[in-house]
Parts: structure tokens; C-alpha cells; sequence
């Protein structure tokens, strides 16, 4: 119950929520055109995406990098960038895509656990991230700073990558 009386008092407007998430999609279509491009200009190697190359993949580094984009939406609310928060959600779009293109054309084999991995840490983060996105937009008009959201993001970030070395 205390949970929702702390939500509840958060406004936040679905035109905003709606371009971060054109924003979002947008970073995927480009994401995925570069990876064409790169694909076909046979830049990318493939070798990444190899057995050996997952093994070394630490629990620490995983949750590293599920808090990048939640700190970085932080600096963008401390200075006051509604721009900066559009940016990284473009971003994050297009490095989700263009991984996802890349580990596609490794086959099923090489590409299947990172696949999979990929679509589960943006598939469990993205609605609390979104949301967290939309109210830090808000903020920057008002002057508000609702910074207690960062550990919820962090938490849904942490949350994922526990499911993800349980799950895989």
C-alpha cells in the first residue's frame, strides 16, 4: 500500500511516454540498418558472438551494464535535459537492435543464448524504464526531481539480470 500512495503522486503525460517510445523505436530502425550495412560490408565479426566469448561474462559486468541507462537518465534530470533523456532512449534502441540483427545472423547455435539474454534484459526493463523516462521528462519542465525512481529502475535492471544467470 505504501508503494502505491508513493506512485500515485507522480504526474506524468502520455504524449511524453509516447515520444520516448517513438524515440525508442526509432534508435530500432536504425539499429537494424546498420547492422545491414555493416553486415553486408562484412565489418562485423562474428567471432563475438562465440561460445568462449560468453563464458567470461561476469555477474558484476551484467549488472553494470543494466545501470548504465538509469544513471545516465539521472545526470540528464540533474541538468535539467529533456533532450539528453530522448537521446539515450534512442540509443538504447538502436544497440539492442543492431546486437539482436548481429547475434541473428550467427545462426541458432552461436546466437541463440545471447538472443534470447538480449530480449529478456530490454523485454523485463523497458515498461519501469519507460516510465521512469516520461516522469524525469516531466521533471525537467516542472523543476522537480523525483530522484527515488533511480533505485526503482536500477532494481527492475538487477531484477532482469538475476532472472537472465538463473534462467540461462
Amino acid at each position: 500500500m505504501a508503494v502505491r500512495r508513493c506512485f500515485c503522486t507522480v504526474p506524468f503525460r502520455r504524449e511524453t511516454c509516447i515520444k520516448l517510445s517513438v524515440f525508442l523505436l526509432l534508435g530500432s530502425v536504425l539499429g537494424a540498418l546498420c547492422a545491414k550495412w555493416m553486415i553486408q560490408s562484412e565489418a562485423v565479426y562474428l567471432d563475438v558472438f562465440s561460445e568462449a566469448s560468453r563464458d567470461h561474462v561476469s555477474l558484476v559486468r551484467s549488472l553494470l551494464r543494466s545501470a548504465i541507462l538509469p544513471a545516465f537518465m539521472s545526470v540528464a534530470l540533474v541538468v535539467r535535459s529533456r533532450g539528453m533523456i530522448a537521446l539515450l532512449f534512442l540509443a538504447k534502441g538502436f544497440l539492442i537492435s543492431y546486437l539482436l540483427c548481429a547475434a541473428s545472423i550467427c545462426g541458432a547455435g552461436a546466437g541463440r543464448v545471447l538472443f534470447t539474454k538480449l530480449l529478456m534484459e530490454a523485454a523485463l526493463t523497458l515498461p519501469v524504464l519507460l516510465y521512469v523516462g516520461t516522469v524525469w521528462t516531466e521533471d525537467t519542465r516542472r523543476g522537480a526531481s523525483h530522484l527515488f525512481l533511480l533505485l526503482t529502475s536500477i532494481g527492475a535492471g538487477f531484477l532482469a539480470v538475476f532472472l537472465e544467470n538463473i534462467l540461462f
